[in-house]
């Protein structure tokens, strides 16, 4: 079903995009950090994951602001939303096949 198929396509995604904001984090590379939270939006916003493109929404505006102090607990919040999203789509994927 392609529901899973985007489901994995997106968690492998905001997986690798996670690594990179928490390695940028602990390198002090704000830019970096900015950057990869930037495209984790855009690819939230394109499938239609409005809870996970609102906690990157929200780290990002609290990076620009304060820099990277909070970005770990700002990581975890987004592995949350995706986490959840993920499993809706799995979730809907299942009752299709139904």
């Amino acid at each position: 079903m392609q529901l899973d198929f985007y489901a994995q396509l997106f968690e492998t995604d905001v997986t690798r995009t996670l690594h990179e904001i928490r390695d940028g984090a602990d390198g002090g590379d704000l830019k970096g950090v900015l950057h990869a939270l930037h495209g984790l939006r855009g690819a939230a916003a394109t499938i239609g994951a409005i809870g996970v493109r609102n906690a990157v929404s929200r780290l990002e505006a609290e990076a620009r602001s304060s820099g990277l102090k909070n970005v770990r607990r700002g990581a975890a919040d987004i592995e949350h939303a995706c986490r959840r999203f993920v499993e809706a789509l799995r979730s809907a994927a299942r009752e299709a096949t139904t």
